[in-house]
């Protein structure tokens, strides 16, 4: 393996050094070290843990967690739909904690949701900076208003940008454009995204929907008390179920919360305005609840989506060969593709809620102004076709203090069915697990369903049976455990033939003062891939076993209340035909925060990969309410400086200087992202006002 750069093995020294003032501190600070956390948090986003390359969040959720962490919810003063705000949340979760609250008083500390079993291990850290406890009532300001203008630039350009777009460049300017606008008050809020994206036109042309912005994204939201709980006009996600048939583009995936992570929290309608630019609905929808244990919503959606369609020839109307699901409109095939397919929605989703069940019934039907066409390789033999897609599921949960059980059941039209379902089980009052079983039918068809799933893009063609624990094996440590089983009945386009799987995932977690974390964990997949031998007429397909190891550990110190340490190291090993490909990273960051004022986070990272499946991700803290998971190959350092300024309460500035530099490969992309060099800079600012 290669040697990281110098500067990299110089921070393990200092890290090394800083982790004795550390023990040397801990001897002195016993009680006021625990405390320090409530005033300044161990880590940046305690939910980073979980944003890898498994774990894709929406913009939406990310932005709610970071606004939660801001101001936490009390849990004390917490309706039922406050606490449904929260993500991850499912209202059975929601109600469990009101009904401590009515049963034993007051909350005196939040840790109170894990140690009475409210919330897992795991879902306690992911939410730990979600809630808050006050025993006064805090006066709440009625309304709201965050205004969030962001730019940003790479300094080094893409050869497209160098290009005319009839020879394959890009149309627009290498800048991005961010603009977010937020208003609520009691009853009514207002959403609006708007996004500009590298290589984008940025042009005003009303006649023709130019308004300036590539994507326009926005949602007007009315609330209240009576029988219609709630009206929403613009863009929206549907959330059904455990997403076999309604969800929105991202879903969490096997990820490092083996508990949590395979459970839908089907809340029902949801505003969609952010930067996604495809899976969403556009158009109405109502919320309705006559009783308090009755709840219909009701929707309707038209909008145009990204597709590429064949030629119209006049005598055959041109039909959908595939949908657009990048959302970039820069070179003439992608601005080709761009709003070809109308597609028309309506559905219903009905409810009946009881303390410890829940239990809905949804449907909808849809209509595209084209046709799909199914492809000519095997593995698409069973993709939708026609222009009519509907489908209809039931769907529900039973939760008791240490049992759990949810599912659903859906049927497509055309097509056959889909089901999972799944068992969470407290065994003692520090260890659960949790059985999920799928079978996803190779004729069911959804293009707008997300659930829990090995193939990520489909909801189809899969069986799986996951377990998974988790257990507290000391007040300091806690590990959790997951095998998933799966295989695909018929061909499947990475191995080109039905093939089958494997993986293993398991995590330590030692936290023994809110100061200090570390973690170690360790993931497994044996998997199967196409692989091809020439022949004298068609070339001889068989499958390859493929098998990755994967193992990270990081650790982070909060030595005072101006500086925090993190540090990450992985480790990726891919052994495939008697070969193997492996790559490693070290992370190293350094938060410093001199006063409430400044926030300053420095991040030196060395990597080298030799590419395929031993590709490293790292999960990058972003400006805010945004993030991004970067990957990386051929031997190099990714580094950036991230600088927060408040000004007052109410105004925040942020910039961004990152640098990718790789000394192996002179090109860092690929195709029109072809890059002649080997160092590429960006630079990005950020303007946040929240009154």
């Amino acid at each position: 393996m290669r040697q990281f750069p110098a500067y990299i093995v110089s921070l393990i020294c200092l890290h090394g050094l800083c982790s004795q003032t550390l023990l040397i501190q801990a001897s002195a600070r016993q009680v006021a070290g625990d405390t320090l956390s409530e005033v300044y948090p161990l880590s940046p986003a305690p939910w980073a843990e979980v944003l890898n390359d498994d774990t894709p969040f929406d913009e939406e959720t990310l932005a709610r967690l970071e606004v939660l962490a801001e101001h936490p919810i009390n849990l004390n003063q917490a309706t039922l739909a406050e606490l449904l705000t929260v993500p991850f949340l499912d209202e059975q979760q929601a109600q469990a904690i009101l009904r401590y609250r009515q049963q034993h008083g007051m909350f005196k500390k939040a840790v109170t949701l894990r140690t009475a079993r409210l919330l897992s291990p795991s879902e306690y850290r992911l939410l730990s900076r979600s809630f808050t406890v006050a025993t006064s009532p805090k006066k709440q300001s009625a309304f709201s208003l965050t205004l969030i203008q962001a730019a940003g630039r790479k300094i080094d350009l893409d050869a497209a940008f160098r290009r005319t777009v009839e020879a394959g460049g890009y149309a627009g300017s290498p800048s991005q454009l961010y603009t977010r606008l937020a208003v609520s008050n009691k009853r009514f809020s207002l959403r609006l995204a708007l996004e500009k994206d590298p290589g984008e036109t940025f042009a005003w042309q009303p006649n023709q929907f130019l308004l300036g912005f590539d994507h326009v994204s926005g949602t007007i939201i009315w609330k209240s008390s009576s029988v219609v709980r709630e009206v929403l006009l613009g863009d929206f996600h549907v959330l059904v179920g455990q997403g076999l048939m309604l969800w929105r583009n991202t879903g969490q995936g096997k990820g490092t919360a083996p508990l949590s992570a395979p459970i839908r929290p089907g809340n029902g309608i949801k505003a969609g305005a952010s930067r996604e630019e495809n899976r969403f609905l556009r158009g109405i929808a109502i919320t309705l609840q006559p009783t308090p244990r009755f709840v219909a919503r009701l929707f309707a959606s038209r909008r145009k989506l990204d597709a590429a369609l064949s030629e119209d020839t006049g005598l055959t109307k041109a039909y959908v060969m595939a949908l657009g699901t990048s959302g970039l409109h820069r070179t003439a095939g992608e601005l080709a593709r761009q709003d070809q397919l109308e597609a028309t929605i309506t559905g219903a989703s009905f409810a009946l809620n009881y303390e410890q069940a829940t239990l809905g019934l949804s449907g909808y039907a849809s209509r595209f102004s084209h046709s799909f066409m199914a492809g000519n390789r095997p593995e698409d033999y069973y993709d939708f076709t026609g222009d009519q897609l509907a489908g209809i599921s039931l769907h529900g949960n039973i939760k008791t203090q240490t049992l759990r059980v949810f599912g659903e059941l859906a049927r497509s039209f055309p097509g056959t069915y889909a089901l999972i379902a799944g068992v969470r089980w407290r065994l003692h009052p520090r260890t659960s697990i949790l059985g999920v079983v799928r079978v996803f039918s190779r004729q069911y068809q959804t293009l707008y369903g997300k659930a829990f799933a090995d193939q990520r893009a489909k909801v189809q063609n899969e069986t799986g049976w996951y377990t998974a624990l988790e257990t507290e094996l000391h007040p300091y440590w806690t590990t959790s455990f997951y095998a998933d089983f799966y295989q695909h009945p018929w061909v499947t386009f990475k191995s080109g033939m039905p093939r089958q799987g494997f993986s293993a995932f398991c995590k330590l977690d030692y936290t023994p003062r809110n100061w200090f974390t570390a973690q170690l964990l360790y993931r497994f997949e044996s998997d199967q891939m196409r692989a091809q031998a020439p022949g004298p007429a068609l070339p001889i397909r068989h499958a390859m076993q493929e098998k990755v190891h994967i193992l990270r550990f990081q650790t982070v110190y909060a030595f005072s209340h101006l500086l925090k340490l993190r540090i990450q190291f992985d480790r990726r090993v891919l052994y495939v035909a008697g070969a193997y490909k492996q790559g490693s990273m070290l992370i190293q960051d350094v938060i410093w925060q001199p006063n409430a004022s400044w926030r300053i986070q420095l991040r030196l990272s060395g990597f080298t990969s030799n590419g395929g499946a031993s590709t490293l991700y790292a999960y990058e803290n972003d400006l805010r309410y945004r993030f991004t998971i970067r990957a990386f190959t051929g031997t190099g350092s990714r580094n950036f400086l991230l600088l927060r300024k408040r000004v007052g309460t109410h105004i925040a500035f942020e910039v961004k200087y990152g640098t990718t530099l790789n000394r192996q490969i002179s090109n860092t992309e690929a195709g029109v992202d072809l890059f002649p060099g080997k160092r590429i800079r960006e630079v990005q600012a950020q303007f946040i006002w929240h009154v």
